[in-house]
């Protein structure tokens, strides 16, 4: 569940999303088309649409007013875990079961590039916030940053004894935060990829990890 300018967009196992008025808690509109049901659901930068990934194998992307679905992103041949937009928005990257993740113009709904490498489910796949990387997260126990411009691998992040089912940039856009099944986070700097911090001490998975500046 997200809010972005009075608004808030819920996702459901029922297959479908819903944009609501956070003044009055009305619907605005529903989000329906998916045939499966959703792992994910993020407005766009500007707020004036809506990005949705699904057990069906696809993302859509959707008019944030008039629930229209704009563009299916098809092309992952398994569930899409995450769906993300780039900072400005002309990009959206998946990541999915397939073990590959994809990076997607929002204009066209086209893919421009698939990054591959991971030996497993891809959880997550983020942009950094400049939008000249990507990061991903994998059940193979490593992490990735690609280069968006060309797909190619910059460092895998090895270390965790479990999958990786977090990552994100932490501010300054430097060091990366991923949390993993083997109970620990860790930080990397991602210009070296050198381990920077292990935090441990969890008894459990880790299933969500945030930041924020002090």
């Amino acid at each position: 569940m997200m809010e972005l300018f009075g608004r808030i967009v819920t996702m459901s196992d029922d297959q479908r999303a819903k944009v609501w008025d956070t003044s009055t808690g009305a619907s605005i509109c529903t989000l329906a088309g998916h045939s499966g049901h959703l792992h994910s659901a993020t407005f766009s930068p500007d707020g004036l649409q809506v990005l949705t990934s699904s057990a069906d194998s696809t993302a859509r992307l959707w008019d944030a007013r008039a629930g229209d679905c704009l563009h299916s992103l098809t092309g992952h041949s398994a569930h899409v875990r995450s769906a993300s937009f780039s900072a400005d928005g002309s990009q959206i990257v998946t990541a999915s079961a397939d073990g590959t993740a994809k990076l997607w113009s929002s204009r066209t709904g086209q893919c421009v590039r698939t990054f591959l490498g991971h030996g497993d489910v891809v959880w997550a796949a983020i942009f950094t916030p400049d939008g000249h990387h990507i990061l991903t997260a994998s059940d193979d126990r490593s992490a990735k940053v690609w280069e968006a411009d060309t797909g190619a691998c910059t460092w895998t992040l090895e270390g965790h004894q479990g999958g990786v089912r977090c990552i994100l940039c932490l501010p300054g856009g430097s060091d990366v935060l991923t949390a993993s099944l083997d109970h620990t986070a860790k930080v990397w700097d991602m210009n070296t990829g050198e381990l920077v911090h292990h935090l441990s001490g969890h008894t459990a998975l880790i299933r969500a990890v945030d930041v924020r500046n002090s």
